[in-house]
């Protein structure tokens, strides 16, 4: 019996010994294939550009009132009283600083210091997890590209930051709190590069001979309200020669989202304003449009037959209407509309943001309604 226990606790041992000897005599794994061991070894988590080094900021500030370029030699520009022409022209609505519906989530600088203090502020900002939902992806995305359109403002290229950040304008997985410092950083760009009398598009174009406004804005392919309104001209049939203008090359655009009752200006691929609107009881098809017509005055034919003259306080065009064809129109509203009257006419915008849409949309220019 003693015999039979000896035997069996030696087999164990055996078997003990025998795994021991073969974990310590088993080869190691090598690396992936490509790599070597020291390559293995000297691996470090995952590392992001962030273009010429700036850092997202993990808190973004609202934009400042200034936006500095590098110089010493003149003051900062201001965003919006840059676009502000002489007491003498025609300005308003995007020409002059007004309020939009949309406000930043905090309240702007209100001075050259506090402001450049607001906009330098940054903090580092962790890449996103594996398993990150897309809405968090692009907020990552987008505050990436927010600092490195603030990166370009500093250099003073603020064309090249309204380019970055204008592609996030209809991207519907943008967060509510992201989506507000975006509409403020686009707004503020947009006034600055297209409506201001800064050269940030082109350079300045002189005026050359018997040159009108018209001409030069035909060329253009733009009304020649907006080149009069950004420029200060007074009569924009007259024109000393030699004169330096601002010139917009268009045709600019137009979305139209029948969901948001927003319309929204490009040019070219730039976001260059948003105005909201109300449907009237001719609401227009969804598609691709173009513009076919414009006019300062217009008389309303309703569906059901009735007629109101042009220079009615009552017609519902107001004293702007563009027209689109396949019964769609973009126009003013009612100067004086009866009370309690339902919307009349299709897509109908307030007479300040009528005015303005006007002198943006040229004959041609392309508008796309959708939801």
């Amino acid at each position: 019996m003693n015999t039979i226990k000896s035997t069996a606790v030696i087999l164990v041992l055996a078997g003990v010994l025998y795994g021991v000897y073969t974990a310590l005599n088993k080869p190691e794994s090598g690396p992936p294939p490509g790599m070597t061991a020291k390559e293995v070894e000297d691996l470090g988590p995952p590392s992001i550009d962030f273009s010429g080094g700036a850092r997202p900021a993990s808190h973004l500030p609202a934009p400042p009132t200034t936006l500095t370029p590098p110089s010493t030699e003149s003051p900062a520009s201001e965003l919006h009283s840059s676009s502000t022409p002489p007491p003498n022209s025609q300005a308003s609505g995007l020409y002059a600083p007004r309020r939009r519906d949309a406000q930043p989530t905090t309240t702007p600088p209100t001075s050259p210091d506090t402001a450049a203090a607001s906009f330098n502020k940054q903090s580092s900002y962790e890449s996103p997890a594996a398993d990150t939902p897309r809405t968090s992806l692009t907020a990552y995305s987008f505050r990436r590209d927010l600092a490195a359109a603030q990166k370009q403002i500093e250099e003073g290229k603020y064309r090249a930051a309204l380019a970055t950040l204008s592609p996030y304008y209809n991207q519907s997985d943008v967060s509510p709190d992201d989506r507000a410092q975006l509409i403020a950083w686009l707004d503020a760009l947009a006034a600055k590069v297209i409506y201001s009398r800064e050269h940030l598009l082109d350079t300045a174009y002189q005026v050359r001979g018997s040159e009108t406004l018209f001409d030069i804005a035909q060329r253009c392919h733009v009304p020649a309200e907006l080149l009069q309104n950004i420029n200060g001209v007074g009569d924009p049939r007259v024109l000393l020669p030699n004169t330096m203008l601002k010139l917009v090359p268009g045709p600019m655009r137009a979305e139209v989202n029948l969901t948001t009752s927003e319309l929204t200006v490009y040019l070219g691929d730039l976001y260059a304003g948003r105005f909201p609107f109300t449907l009237g009881n001719e609401p227009p098809t969804q598609g691709d449009f173009e513009v076919k017509d414009r006019q300062p005055e217009r008389t309303y034919y309703g569906a059901d037959g009735r007629t109101i003259a042009a220079n009615d306080p009552t017609n519902p065009y107001g004293q702007c209407w563009i027209d689109l064809g396949a019964s769609a129109c973009i126009h003013g509203s009612a100067l004086s509309p009866p009370p309690g009257a339902p919307a009349l006419g299709c897509i109908s915008l307030s007479p300040q943001d009528a005015r303005d849409v006007y002198s943006i949309l040229s004959h041609g220019s392309r508008v796309t309604i959708k939801r």
